[in-house]
């Protein structure tokens, strides 16, 4: 089930709210909601699909999930530092990001890509 609440602050929030086996309840907040158009949705609903499918495997929890205005991108953002995203609709891609530098690494699967963010993890506590 979803609902819909009122603006805060000037800024528009879709929430969803999924109730797992009638016993816990999950608030995602969707932020930028109000600027994503039918391949956006389309987009995000391909993402949770993959969400879904690591969830099997992998223990894994959700930062933020939204759209960014200047890329293009809808998000989940993994609590490892790993972006499922997908740009107007496309196919997944996971995006690893470099935390010290901001280059950002795009795989087309999650092994790849959470091999390389595990790199730049250990790579950057090596340096401080």
């Amino acid at each position: 089930m979803s609902k819909y609440i009122e603006p805060v602050s000037n800024s528009r929030f879709y929430y969803i709210y999924l109730n797992i086996n009638f016993k816990q309840v999950i608030i995602m907040e969707i932020s930028n909601f109000d600027n994503m158009q039918y391949c956006e949705t389309v987009g995000l609903a391909k993402c949770f699909t993959a969400l879904g499918a690591l969830l099997g495997h992998y223990l894994i929890d959700v930062e933020a999930v939204g759209f960014n205005d200047n890329s293009g991108y809808v998000y989940i953002a993994l609590d490892n530092g790993i972006s499922i995203c997908s740009l107007v609709g496309d196919e997944v891609e996971y995006l690893a990001t470099c935390s010290e530098t901001g280059d950002e690494f795009f795989y087309d699967n999650y092994r790849d890509c959470l091999d390389k963010q595990n790199e730049l993890n250990i790579a950057y506590n090596q340096a401080s």
